[in-house]
Formats: C-alpha cells, sequence, structure tokens
C-alpha cells in the first residue's frame, strides 16, 4: 500500500469483506463522500489487491448524460464480467457457455440464436457467436423478468468458483432501471460469493430519491459495510505531497496551509498543487523546494473546488476556453465530431487547441476525442456559461444528431439526444419541431420499453404526450391512440396504478369507438389481477367479449359447461388433423381478439372458479381454434383441453395426443417468444417416452424458469424435480448434477417449498458422498425422511428418492444393498416413476439380477424388455440392452460376448454415455482377465476407471474397490502416464520451440523495426503461451532486437481474451472503464497505453505506449507477418482468424450489407469514420468486417473506405458543376481529412495526380 494515503483503513475495511466472500459467503459496501474525495482510487487499489487474489472484477461508471438510457451502466459492468472472465480462463469459454447458456434458458435458444438478455450483454456473443435479438418483450414480462434473466448471468459466473467483484461507481447519475435492479438484487439476496460495491457523492444523495431508495434497502443488511470517506489528515496530506513532489523533505508548513484551503480533499489537493507549481510560488533549488507560506496564505482558493479550477482554465487561451465551455455541454461525450459541432472548428484546430489543457490534466485522450479527468471540471465549466449560450450549443447539437447524415444513427442516439433537448424544450413554440419532437419520445418510451425498463418508457410517453401542442385526440387521432396503449401498458408493467386508472378513463371518453381502445381495454384485465381485483378484471373481461360478440355467463352451469366441452370434443373428431396443424387465424378478425381476451381472463378464472369458469373458457378457446384456425394462444388451448378430457376419461391418451398437436403448432405458427413458452409447459403432462433424454431435460428446464416467472410456483418444483431426475439418469456427469441440484434449491428456497428444498438436500446428500466415496451414499436419514416421507408409502417424492438410493448402492457395488433398497421401491410405487426413470431402473434391475446369478427367466424377460425400450428410443436404451447382453453372455461363457460389448461401446460413446462405456470396457476386461491376458485386461480397466472418473466417481482409483458382478476379482490398474509438454498445453510442438530456431529471424526483425517506427510505441512483443504463461518470442524495445530466455511481464488477460475472440484490443491507463482493463497490469507497469493484436493460434502481437492515432490496419498486417516467419512451417499458418470463422455464403453476405451500406446512405462522407462506427453502425464485430474484407474483397477497411471516396471525387470532378469548386473542397465532402492522405490514396487507386485527371476530364 505504499504511496497510497489516508485510505488504508478504508481500504482495509472492503478487504474484511471480500474475505467473507473468498469463504463463500456474499457483501456489500457503500463508498459516499464529496466529489474528489478519492471513491474510485480507493476501489481501484482495492481492485489491484483483489484481482491478485484470484478475483473476477468489473465495473460500471454512471453519467449524467446517460441516466435516461435503461441500464447503460449495468451494460457496461456486465460486458466487462464476461470479457475479464474470458481473458483470465480462455480454456474455460465452453463451461462458460454451458453456465451462461443454462442461465439464460429458456429465453437463449441455440438454433435461433434469439436471447433478449443479450441486448443488455452484448459480450455474451463471444461464447455464443452472433445473434438477432427479440424486438419486443411480451407485456406480461415485467421488469422482474429482466431483473431474473441479469441476476440468472451474475449467479452463472459467481458459481464458477472464483470470488466476484461488482464496482457501480456516480451512483447518483444512475439509471431508473439499474436501481431497480439494485434493490431486486437486496431483496433476493446477494449471489454467493460476490461482493458488490456502491460509490455515489454524499452531497447528492438527497438529491436523488432512487438513490436514497437504494442506499436505504442496502443499509438495512446485515452484510452491508458503509464507509464515509472524509478530507484528508495533515500526515496524510504531508505524505501525499512529499509523493507528488519526490522528495523526503520536510514539508510541514506547506501541508498545514494546503491542508486548510482545500479540506484535504484530495483531488482539490493536487489542483491547487499544479496551480501553485504554474505560477512558480513552489519551486525547486538545489534539490530543495522554497515557497512563501504568506504568498500562499493569501491566495482566495477557499475549499470549493470550483473557484480553483476555474481561475486555472482562464489562463488557457480565450477560443481554448470558449472550446472548454461548449464541451461541458456535452458532458461526458466529448468526440471530435461532436466538438467540430458546438465549436465549428476543424479537426486539426480542436485538437491543437485542447493540447494543453490535456498536459495539465484537465481533459484526457481517447479514441473517439477527449473527456474531462474529472466531472468537477465541467460543473466549474458549466458555471462560466450563460444559459443563453448552453441553449445554443444544445440547439445545434439536436439539429446535428437530426440531421440527414445522422438520421442511420437516430436509433442508437436517441437517448442522448432527448438529453440535450430537454434543456429548451420548454422553450420551443414551433408546432412541426414539437411533433417532431412528440415522436421522437415516442421512440425513446418503445426502447426503453423494449428493455423491460418501464418506468423510464412511462417518463418518455408521458413528457411525449404532454409536448404535443394542442389537443392530440383532436389533432393527431392514430397517435393519440398509440400513446393511450403505451401509456396504460408501461403504467400497468411499472406499478403506476393510478395513471393506468386514469389512461382508462381518458381513453374511453376520447376514443371514437371500441376497436381503437380495445388495445387499452385488454390491459385492464392483468392491472385488475395485479391488483387482486378479480372482480373487476372479470367484469372488464366479459364486458370486452360481450362488445365483441361473445356472450359468456359469469356463474355458468354444470350443463352449459359440460355442452360446451362436448362441442368441442365433437368438432376435434370430425375434423381433418392434417389440416387443423395449418389452419392460421385472422388476426383482424374479433375472434382472433376475443380468443386473446379469453386467454387473459384464464389466470382470473383459475383463481376464482378453476371448477366452472376455466373449464368453459379453455373448451370455448379451444372450439374456436379449431373453428378459425390457429395463433399463438392454440397451444395453450390445446394442451389445456387435453388436461380436461384426461380427467374426464381417466387416460392419458388424449393429453398426448393433442399436446403432441400443440407442439407442432406452437413450431409452426408461434413466435419465437410464444414459441419457447408454450412448449415449456407442455410436458406437464406429455409422456417423454419418444423423445430424446437431452430434450426432455432442456424442456423441463424452460418450464422451470417460465413457471417461476409466472408464479407457478407448483408447477415449478414439479419441473425442477423432474428436471433432475432426468439429468441423473442421463449422461451428464456428476459433478454438474450436483451444480444443478445447487441451483435447483436456490429455486426451491426463493418460492419457499419446503417439500422440494429438503428432497433436493437428500439428493445432493447422495450424490456428493457418491461422488467423493466417502460414508455410504444410500443411507439417507433425518427426521424428516423418517417421519414424513415414510409416513407417505406411496408418495412419488419417496420414489424418487429410494432410487436414488438403489443407483447409489449399485454403483457402488454393494448388490446386497441395491437388493434390499429394490424391495422397497417394490412396496413403495413403482409406478410413480416416470417413463425414463421406470426404465432405467428396469436396465439397473437387468444388470442387478444377472450379477446374482438370479433365475434365467427373470432375466430372459429383462433382455425382452429392454430390446422393447431400444427399438422405440434407441439413442437412449440401445447401449443399455447391448450391456445387459454382455453381461448375460459373459455369464455364461459365451466368446461373442466382446464382440457385444465393443457394439455397447461404439453406441453409448455416440451419445456421450460415459458410465455405459465404463461398465463395457470393465465387462471386456473380466474376460482378458479370465482368459489370462493380464497386459489386455489392464488396459481396458484403465479405460473403464478413465471413464468413471470423468463421470464424476473420483474414488475409482488404483484398485476395483467394490464389486459389481459376481466372479468379479480387484484388480490393480496402471495409471496413465503424464502427458507431454505440449499435450498439456494443447499447443503444436513446434510453437514450443525456441524464437531462435524459427525461420526468417531477420525478416522478423526488419517487420518489428518497422512496428514500432509507425506505431511510436517504446515496446513491442511478439508473445505465446506456453502452458499457463505468456512469453515473449522476441521482442524489440529502444535497446534493440531482444530474445528473452526468462518470462517478461505482459498483460497476460489482454492477450487471452484477443486470442480466445480474434478481436484487436486497446486500452489506456487513464480510461478506468474501459471494458476490458488488466487492473494489476496497469497498476504495476503504468504503460501510457497499449495495443493487442492476435496472432495464428495462441499468439499475439503487444504494443506498449502506441500513437492512438495509428493505422491499425497497417498493424495487422505486418502482425500476421511476424506470425508467418516465427513458424517453422510458414506454409500451414493461418493469420488472424476468428474462432468462429464464418463461410463463404456468411462472408459474401457481410461484404453486401457492408457494400449497402456504404452506397444507400454515403457513409463514406463521414470524416470520422472508423472501423469500430461502422462495425457499431452495421450491428457487426469489427472482427467480422475485417475478415469479410480480406475475404472477399481482397481490402482493408481504410482500402475499402476509401475506393468509395475516391469513386465519389472523381463523379465530382467530371461535374461541370463543380468546376468553380478547389479539389479539396471536393475530397473533403467526400470524406477525407488530410490533403497528403487524398493525393496518395488517389494516385495508388487512379494512377494519376487529381490536378491531371481533373485537366483530363475538361480536355475530353
Amino acid at each position: 500500500m505504499k504511496n497510497f494515503y489516508g485510505r488504508k483503513k478504508d481500504l482495509g475495511k472492503i478487504i474484511q469483506v471480500f474475505e467473507a466472500v473468498q469463504r463463500g459467503g456474499s457483501g456489500a459496501v457503500l463508498v459516499c463522500g464529496p466529489a474528489g474525495s478519492g471513491k474510485t482510487a480507493l476501489v481501484t487499489r482495492f481492485a489491484v489487491e483483489a484481482e491478485t487474489a484470484g478475483a473476477l472484477f468489473s465495473y460500471g461508471k454512471a453519467d449524467i448524460l446517460n441516466r435516461s438510457a435503461p441500464f447503460s451502466t449495468l451494460t457496461t459492468a456486465m460486458n466487462m464480467l464476461v470479457k475479464k472472465a474470458i481473458a483470465e480462463k480462455p480454456q474455460d469459454m465452453d463451461g462458460m457457455r454451458t453456465a451462461v447458456g443454462r442461465a439464460l434458458m429458456p429465453d437463449f435458444d441455440p438454433d435461433t440464436g434469439v436471447a433478449p438478455i443479450l441486448n443488455l450483454v452484448p459480450a455474451l456473443s463471444y461464447l455464443f457467436g452472433e445473434f438477432s435479438a427479440s424486438p419486443n418483450n411480451p407485456a406480461i414480462e415485467s421488469s422482474q423478468w429482466i431483473n431474473l434473466r441479469l441476476l440468472s448471468v451474475l449467479e452463472a459466473f459467481a458459481a464458477m468458483g472464483r470470488p466476484m467483484i461488482l464496482f457501480l461507481d456516480d451512483l447518483q447519475w444512475l439509471d431508473e432501471a439499474s436501481h431497480d435492479f439494485l434493490r431486486y438484487l437486496a431483496i433476493n439476496g446477494l449471489v454467493p460469493g460476490m461482493l458488490l460495491i456502491l460509490a455515489f457523492r454524499s452531497e447528492n444523495s438527497k438529491k436523488s430519491s432512487a438513490l436514497e431508495l437504494t442506499a436505504d434497502f442496502y443499509q438495512s443488511r446485515e452484510y452491508t459495510r458503509c464507509l464515509t470517506l472524509s478530507g484528508l489528515t495533515k500526515r496524510d496530506t504531508r505524505g501525499l505531497l512529499r509523493a507528488r513532489l519526490g522528495t523526503d523533505q520536510n514539508l510541514t508548513p506547506l501541508a498545514d496551509v494546503c491542508h486548510r484551503k482545500t479540506a484535504g480533499n484530495p483531488f482539490y489537493l493536487t489542483q491547487l498543487l499544479e496551480e501553485l507549481l504554474e505560477k512558480d510560488l513552489i519551486q525547486q533549488q538545489n534539490r530543495e523546494w522554497i515557497y512563501d507560506i504568506s504568498l500562499i496564505s493569501d491566495l482566495e482558493y477557499t475549499e470549493n473546488v470550483v473557484d480553483l479550477m476555474i481561475e486555472r482554465m482562464r489562463l488557457l487561451d480565450s477560443d481554448c476556453m470558449d472550446l472548454l465551455k461548449q464541451a461541458s455541454c456535452l458532458q461526458s461525450d466529448l468526440s471530435v465530431p461532436l466538438l467540430k459541432v458546438t465549436s465549428g472548428f476543424s479537426r486539426e484546430r480542436i485538437e491543437t487547441l485542447l493540447w494543453k489543457p490535456v498536459q495539465q490534466d484537465l481533459l484526457q485522450k481517447t479514441e473517439e476525442g477527449f473527456r474531462f479527468a474529472h466531472d468537477r471540471i465541467s460543473e466549474s465549466l458549466e458555471a462560466l456559461i450563460h444559459d443563453d449560450d448552453a441553449e445554443v450549443i444544445h440547439r445545434r447539437l439536436v439539429i446535428y444528431f437530426l440531421a440527414e447524415e445522422q438520421r442511420h444513427e437516430l436509433e442508437n442516439n436517441i437517448f442522448t439526444l432527448l438529453f440535450h433537448y430537454d434543456f429548451y424544450a420548454d422553450s420551443v413554440s414551433d408546432g412541426d419541431v414539437k411533433i417532431e419532437m412528440t415522436r421522437l419520445y415516442f421512440m425513446a418510451g418503445e426502447q426503453a420499453r423494449n428493455r423491460s425498463a418501464y418506468t423510464p418508457a412511462l417518463k418518455y410517453f408521458k413528457q411525449g404526450k404532454d409536448h404535443f401542442p394542442g389537443n392530440m385526440w383532436v389533432d393527431d387521432y392514430q397517435l393519440a391512440i398509440r400513446f393511450s396503449r403505451q401509456l396504460a401498458e408501461c403504467a400497468y408493467l411499472a406499478g403506476d396504478f393510478v395513471t393506468a386508472d386514469h389512461i382508462f378513463t381518458e381513453a374511453e371518453a376520447n376514443a371514437k369507438s371500441f376497436s381503437d381502445r380495445l388495445a387499452v381495454e385488454m390491459v385492464k384485465i392483468p392491472c385488475y389481477h395485479t391488483q387482486e381485483k378479480e372482480e373487476k378484471a372479470l367484469e372488464a373481461g366479459l364486458n370486452i367479449l360481450n362488445r365483441l360478440g361473445f356472450r359468456i355467463s359469469k356463474n355458468p352451469s354444470g350443463s352449459s359447461i359440460l355442452y360446451s366441452i362436448f362441442k368441442a370434443w365433437i368438432r376435434f373428431l370430425f375434423s381433418r388433423k392434417d389440416r387443423l396443424k395449418h389452419k392460421r387465424m385472422d388476426p383482424d378478425s374479433d375472434v382472433y381478439k376475443a380468443v386473446k381476451c379469453l386467454s387473459a381472463l384464464g389466470v382470473v378464472a383459475y383463481n376464482m372458479s378453476p371448477q366452472k369458469l376455466l373449464p368453459l373458457m379453455m373448451a370455448t378457446i379451444f372450439n374456436m381454434t379449431l373453428k378459425y384456425g390457429n395463433m399463438e394462444e392454440a397451444p395453450v388451448a390445446y394442451m389445456g383441453f387435453g388436461m380436461i378430457l384426461n380427467e374426464m376419461t381417466g387416460t392419458v391418451k388424449w393429453g398426448r395426443t393433442l399436446g403432441a398437436m400443440a407442439r407442432q403448432i406452437s413450431l409452426d405458427f408461434s413466435d419465437d417468444r410464444h414459441k419457447t413458452k408454450e412448449i415449456t409447459i407442455i410436458n406437464v403432462f406429455l409422456d417423454h417416452w419418444n423423445k430424446p433424454l437431452s430434450q426432455a431435460i432442456i424442456d423441463f428446464n424452460k418450464a422451470e424458469a417460465f413457471c417461476l416467472r409466472q408464479g407457478d410456483h407448483e408447477y415449478f418444483a414439479y419441473n425442477a424435480l423432474g428436471h433432475l431426475h432426468g439429468m441423473m439418469i442421463s449422461n451428464v456427469s456428476l459433478a454438474t448434477l450436483l451444480q444443478e441440484i445447487g441451483e435447483k434449491k436456490k429455486g426451491f428456497k426463493r418460492i419457499n417449498n419446503k417439500l422440494a428444498l429438503t428432497t433436493a438436500g437428500y439428493m445432493q446428500q447422495a450424490i456428493a458422498n457418491l461422488e467423493l466415496g466417502v460414508r455410504e451414499p444410500w443411507i439417507l436419514t433425518g427426521e424428516y425422511f423418517d417421519e414424513t416421507l415414510l409416513g407417505d408409502r406411496s408418495g412419488g417424492i419417496l420414489t424418487d428418492l429410494y432410487l436414488y438410493k438403489f443407483c447409489a448402492a449399485f454403483y457402488c457395488g454393494r448388490t446386497d444393498i441395491a437388493s434390499e433398497i429394490r424391495e422397497n421401491l417394490v412396496t413403495c410405487d413403482e409406478m410413480a416413476m416416470d417413463a425414463y426413470q421406470y426404465n432405467y431402473y428396469q436396465f439397473l434391475c437387468a444388470l442387478l439380477d444377472i450379477c446374482l446369478k438370479s433365475e434365467a427367466k427373470k432375466i430372459k424377460h429383462h433382455l425382452k424388455q429392454l430390446k422393447k425400450y431400444a427399438a422405440y428410443n434407441e439413442a437412449f436404451y440401445g447401449n443399455k440392452y447391448l450391456l445387459a447382453l454382455g453381461d448375460s453372455m459373459r455369464i455364461k461363457g459365451d466368446p461373442k460376448a466382446v464382440t457385444v460389448y465393443r457394439e455397447a461401446v461404439a453406441a453409448a460413446q455416440t451419445y456421450g454415455f460415459r458410465f455405459e462405456q465404463a461398465l463395457a470396457w470393465e465387462g471386456i476386461g473380466m474376460i482378458a482377465k479370465n482368459n489370462g491376458d493380464d497386459a489386455t485386461a489392464r488396459e481396458h480397466f484403465t479405460r473403464a476407471i478413465r471413464l468413471y472418473k470423468q463421470w464424476g466417481l473420483k474414488w475409482k482409483q488404483g484398485l476395483f474397490d467394490h464389486k459389481r458382478r459376481a466372479g468379479h476379482t480387484p484388480e490393480e490398474i496402471i495409471t496413465r502416464s503424464n502427458p507431454t509438454t505440449s499435450e498439456q498445453t494443447g499447443l503444436p510442438a513446434g510453437l514450443l520451440k525456441n524464437a531462435g530456431e524459427s525461420v526468417g529471424e531477420g525478416r522478423t526483425n526488419n517487420i518489428l523495426r518497422t512496428m514500432k517506427i509507425i506505431s511510436g510505441a517504446t515496446a513491442i512483443h511478439a508473445a505465446t503461451q506456453r502452458v499457463q504463461y505468456w512469453k515473449s518470442h522476441v521482442y524489440i524495445d529502444d535497446n534493440g532486437i531482444q530474445r528473452p530466455a526468462t518470462f517478461v511481464p505482459l498483460p497476460e488477460k489482454m492477450l487471452a481474451f484477443a486470442c480466445a475472440t480474434g478481436e484487436v484490443i486497446r486500452s489506456d491507463i487513464d480510461s478506468f472503464e474501459e471494458e476490458l482493463l488488466d487492473t494489476a497490469y496497469f497498476w504495476k507497469h503504468r504503460p501510457l497505453s497499449l495495443l493487442v493484436i492476435p496472432g495464428a493460434e495462441q499468439n499475439g502481437i503487444y504494443l506498449e505506449n502506441f500513437n492512438p492515432n495509428t493505422d491499425i490496419e497497417a498493424l495487422i498486417r505486418l502482425a500476421e507477418q511476424v506470425w508467418i516467419h516465427l513458424r517453422p512451417n510458414p506454409a500451414i499458418s493461418v493469420p488472424m482468424q476468428n474462432l468462429n470463422t464464418a463461410d463463404n455464403g456468411q462472408l459474401k453476405e457481410r461484404c453486401r450489407v457492408l457494400q449497402d451500406y456504404m452506397t444507400n446512405l454515403k457513409a463514406y462522407r463521414n470524416q470520422s469514420l472508423s472501423l469500430s462506427s461502422l462495425a457499431k453502425a452495421v450491428k457487426m464485430p469489427q472482427r467480422s468486417i475485417t475478415n469479410a474484407l480480406n475475404s472477399c474483397l481482397e481490402q482493408n477497411f481504410h482500402t475499402f473506405v476509401n475506393s468509395y471516396r475516391i469513386e465519389a471525387v472523381k463523379q465530382a470532378l467530371c461535374d461541370p458543376a463543380n468546376k468553380d469548386k478547389t479539389i479539396l473542397e471536393i475530397a473533403y465532402a467526400q470524406g477525407f481529412n488530410s490533403k497528403s492522405t487524398f493525393n496518395e490514396v488517389f494516385k495508388e487507386i487512379v494512377g494519376t495526380t487529381p490536378s491531371k485527371f481533373r485537366t483530363g476530364m475538361f480536355i475530353k
């Protein structure tokens, strides 16, 4: 903690909470204090300590500009979390993909790539590839839906075994949606293994009710530690001054006066010191600092940092000062294009004027432009700018965002645009402008609503409605209808029922027809239901049905219910089933609207009259779909009516039949969102007999999430337990099963289901003991088990647990115990098992009876049953039938048993059943042992041991400790020899050779020298990952070419992430909110900036202190050449390929999108167009663009863009209308911003100079 002054105690308190998190707990830290008190610096210093201890640290900083953009800060933090996890352990990407994919179910569909949550965490595309997002979220998916998904992602990463830290800074400017998530997190409890750090200004806490509410939520939790940062002490002030001035001199007098003027505020203290140095009030003579205390004391600065900042900035050039004042209106986005709009200056002029503020640490240079070093600097400038001048700047910015050239970016810039417009919206009187801005408010509201941020959406819709000039219902009736529908829905979803009632009343009074206000009327049903006003909800729904021409009695008689059911049943029996599945209902018909209403009323009917209204409504919906066609609600109607018929007939025939049709209809007719939702609940009553078990498990998982989201806790527990049973008998490992049981226990705890929670606990106890080989895993005891479950011999849960006990005993080779447990299973209720459980149980019984040498008739019956199962579902039962057949043949001494065993191995290997493979190899080994072939036996036993361990039986080592079959003798196993170095790393052996042995050494040196010259880097490393460490093959610095024999410090996380994703990474020490900051490396080595370029396989080029304006594409081309010459065999080099390289069709499609974007929108005219901005505009990863251009057009990014610019310039030069314009004017208009670059590119492409070309055209 050297040179870290005044905050060591606070740092220690955070570390104490972190240590509890390391032990598996969770915690939160609130850090508050005035601006400049060092909140961010404190947590940054802690981040270094935490990452050194193996923690995963992520960071998001709120700012006032994005305060209205829902989840903007959380998006930044979650992106950093994903990227850092990949960077630190790229070898675990498959595990991350599995864990996060499971957490996102059912919203992530690997076949369609649809995942609404991925809109908020784009970095997940590194795990799942490119995706398309669902454009809308359904009304029932409230903000709780998005909160649950975000929580699930956090839980997935926290469960990977590393402490996780989420730091959100400047909470006083946090958006409302993120505040809502933080409160949701507090209510549901922090994720185990997670530390949440929230920092905010103490002087702003009273100004934000959202912040106050969030802070109150956490302050009342016992796991929260609150830190309030005050000014530094005089002692710490002395230490800070000594460190800044680089001396051990006694500075007590100076420190005392500085402390008095700054109250120990660290930021203000450093600014005051800079001011004193600039004014020569502190000077160095003969290695001693001299100063006049009286002069410093007479300075009029107070502890108000604004006074000092204004005084310092007044010394700047007037044009520079004006530019800074204008920049303060931009808040955090000081990009050069926006500065050009506010000032009218050229790029060169802007960079020249702002160079001195950068030197004075008032500004920081970024890739896109600049940013203020501290928000208090922008506040100081805001105090200097007049309101009228500020309004002019905000108007310019709004005009810029609305300009034709920026229209294609309007959707991305909508929140920023409205931020600037709100500064002068009240003074706008032009009716046309207000109408246009009303529509933009509507656009912003829709965007917020699509992100499930219903409170911000409601705010935008209200602002838009209030901003409209005149009476919207009179002047723009259709727009009023659209606003009323969105306002009603968002008010209901945001819980603002007063506003919702107001919209209901307003729509009823102003709508010209019932059909116009139907959408608003439909919102009444869930709105009243949420408020537990079931009578009003039912009344509203029946009124809608009545107005649509469909009468439903509020209290139907039994005969009318039976009549409706039999009417629908008869219609179904006499319908053409093949036509039913392909018939679509007209979405504009009244029937369609009535079905929508009946579906919404279903939950109301379930609560009020499940025996009368619910069957009547379900039969009515089913009858309508049969008669008029299918729609999104049709699968529910088929399933619901199937359940009714099951209940009436006492069979599952109708449920199976209608359920299968429901699945097909859902696949054929529903959109992706409804498809996911409706299929999930089909499995509540469908038999999984003829389905792959893996699909059944996925369906159960989807059903759990859907039921939990809908609040249907009973079905959630049913599906969750079914999911666990399916996993137990599938091909997943025991470790995966244990992890899944843990996840299910969280869900059971959340819904307070003691029965399911305790059952899962016993399952976990049995599997954990089985995996570790401790105790007898089949022994389950306790008050709950002995009294509650044993008291209900026919209980399904008891059957499940006895099946766990039976399997555990069998896996351990205890045939005697397995036989006893089987008797209990027969006594309780075998039929309580589902189809998969029962048939797997029969498979183990067959092996058990063969092992016990039971009577031949019994074994023959088992084999006959297994053969029948295999014929019906070969994937799951084929290997099991062959395995049992091989066992029976081995017991009889049949020499063909080996052949059957090998067929069982092949079948099990095809579908990934490791336990069954192990059993088969063990059987082959036993045959070899009995034949006296010990070498072969050991080989096969070794394979079996390896597969047992992979499956989860970790105690299987050295010897077979338990008998599984009759006549089995323990056999010593030869352990597997240690792998070679190349096997350990997974890298080609050639890459592990020394760089000095590589081909093309001289060529490599020359390329590195060239890279150093054009990049301005102080050092360039060509590095590769050897085992778990990154090492430089070769590097160049000021001392020339180096070929190190030892490891040198490298930004390993950035190198790992770049190579794992194929992304070019750039970052700098001043951009703490960079999404891939290697905190510990930056803290220790302090590079000004760096660039990482991924190479072939696990290779990367790392440039330190490179020039931010460097041509990245040129460096990439040079980096490719480095690895071609460093490899032993250049011919097989595959440079710079993304891990998920697209096929030719995808590449061509991407090129077409890029060409259309250039041609139709003339994007090449944008002088600040960069690879990153192009990627954002076309929604395509940067590496995908580079790959497409290189593969299809054999161009890099700059050549591609410049080719369009040159073609446009040529056309303009040939146009007589431009004869009075200079060549440079035309070039600048087409996107060039440098005369020399334009001339060079023009000559390279056209083959002559621009002037000669123009002269030649005029002569012609």
